[in-house]
């Protein structure tokens, strides 16, 4: 089976908006002259699902998630999503999604899909503390525990936005501009750990993945890298954005005896080189080959 990942495509119909900056140019202004590569790109690469990994809107409103919406829907595949911090600027998207994937349990954002031999949680983390602090709320911690040892004899992918293992950013290295003065990657990407998207109640997911072995697989989004972190036999994988460099999805083959992660690019090379800051040497958020290409036996 075939699963496609993308993440942080930052949907919106406002096509007046300049382009933001993060690691490189995020350039959700050009969905409309790349969209129908994209949809092309992604029908080629055949997937069963599409999986997406938050920040599905930039700003939060109907109108961007109808607009997202309207564009997975043309590629004809099956789709899912989690919130991103984007989309949790008001209530708007997460009612939204909780129409779109029939969530009528409780007012926690949590719901699941089984496909075969392959359980698949989606998680929202972007419950709102302040600016730069979210957490996740004790029923959908609760809702977790519940459905991994409901699966216990499955293959489990939990999806989320923000990164719950944040040393899968602070381990690579390259260079950003803050305020005009250039810093090194790592030295930022500890700011990033210390203020930005952090995740108050983040050790007690952890214990709980740790707890139950299905747990295989943890998809996030968030940082527009890519990069993958191991821990206890868990495989933290971040998905980079669509709309910034590299504008790339993550494709995920299983078979009876292994599970391939592998990156794959879109056809946008004109975004890519529109995207990237070739003096901010920031190249670093592609990863490397062996965060690019995974393995995963199966027992």
């Amino acid at each position: 089976m075939r699963f496609l990942f993308m993440s942080d495509t930052h949907f919106t119909s406002h096509k007046d908006k300049k382009p933001s900056i993060w690691f490189n140019r995020l350039l959700m202004n050009k969905w409309d002259e790349i969209k129908e590569k994209v949809i092309s790109e992604i029908s080629e690469l055949k997937p069963d699902v599409i999986i997406h990994c938050g920040d599905f809107t930039q700003f939060g409103t109907a109108e961007d998630f109808a607009y997202g919406k309207s564009i997975l829907d043309a590629i004809g595949i099956e789709w899912y999503a989690v919130p991103g911090n984007h989309d949790a600027f008001n209530e708007v998207v997460k009612k939204e999604m909780r129409r779109q994937f029939v969530i009528t349990d409780g007012s926690s954002f949590c719901y699941s899909r089984i496909f075969g031999k392959i359980a698949i949680a989606f998680l929202d983390v972007c419950v709102s503390k302040s600016d730069l602090l979210f957490s996740i709320d004790e029923s959908s911690l609760n809702w977790l525990e519940s459905f991994l040892n409901e699966n216990s004899g499955k293959i489990v992918f939990l999806v989320c936005h923000i990164p719950i293992q944040h040393s899968a950013v602070i381990s690579e290295c390259g260079t950003f501009v803050d305020n005009g003065l250039p810093s090194k990657g790592k030295i930022f990407s500890i700011y990033f750990y210390e203020t930005i998207g952090q995740i108050e109640n983040v050790n007690i997911i952890r214990k709980i993945i740790d707890q139950h072995k299905n747990v295989k697989i943890v998809f996030s989004g968030h940082w527009h890298i890519n990069s993958l972190h191991i821990s206890n036999d868990v495989h933290y994988k971040i998905v980079p954005s669509i709309c910034s460099y590299p504008c790339e999805v993550v494709v995920v083959d299983s078979d009876d005896d292994k599970i391939r992660i592998y990156n794959e690019s879109i056809g946008l090379s004109d975004l890519q080189k529109e995207s990237l800051i070739i003096e901010w040497n920031n190249t670093w958020v592609a990863g490397t080959q062996e965060t690019r290409n995974i393995v995963i036996p199966i027992n």
